[in-house]
């Protein structure tokens, strides 16, 4: 578990932490995650960034998932969102939306994989490349949601709406 407003450190040279499954945590206040130089690269082996708590937190630098690996983020419904500046994965990466909560895409994806969101989940977009590529697509599942802030007016891969949204979207 990482709490927010404090800096993921990379010691000695090495650019690449793996985790099994990292969870934030904003149970008692929100803030900013750095994980440093855009070449820091943290690898989830087990694939599961958990984000719980009331409070807004942000995961900045770095990029979140090594190349070609799947992104699954687990929000908890306990009310705060969870920005990520920092690229998701690349080359073949996916990335997964689960649980009752917000993840924001704050800026531009490179990965060509897939990306989903399930039930529950709602998924931000701010930026037109936040998705990935064209080589992916996008499936949005019953009861979950996405949003598109910053003027895009199009997105340049397949989306795919399948059922209902969820409440108030």
């Amino acid at each position: 578990t990482v709490y927010t407003g404090g800096t993921l450190a990379w010691y000695n040279g090495i650019t690449t932490r793996s985790v099994n499954y990292l969870t934030i945590n904003t149970a008692t206040n929100g803030g900013t995650i750095d994980m440093g130089d855009s070449g820091n690269i943290l690898t989830l082996a087990g694939g599961t960034l958990g984000f719980v708590g009331p409070a807004n937190a942000t995961l900045t630098g770095g990029q979140l998932g090594a190349a070609a690996s799947e992104v699954v983020l687990t929000l908890g419904s306990t009310g705060g969102t969870l920005t990520i500046g920092s690229p998701v994965s690349s080359g073949a990466g996916s990335l997964v939306v689960n649980g009752s909560g917000v993840a924001v895409l704050a800026g531009p994806n490179y990965y060509t994989g897939a990306t989903t969101v399930n039930s529950g989940g709602a998924l931000n977009i701010q930026n037109g490349l936040a998705l990935g590529t064209t080589a992916g697509s996008t499936t949005i599942n019953s009861g979950g949601a996405l949003r598109m802030q910053g003027n895009i007016s199009t997105l340049i891969e397949a989306l795919a709406l399948n059922g209902t949204g969820t409440s108030g979207d």
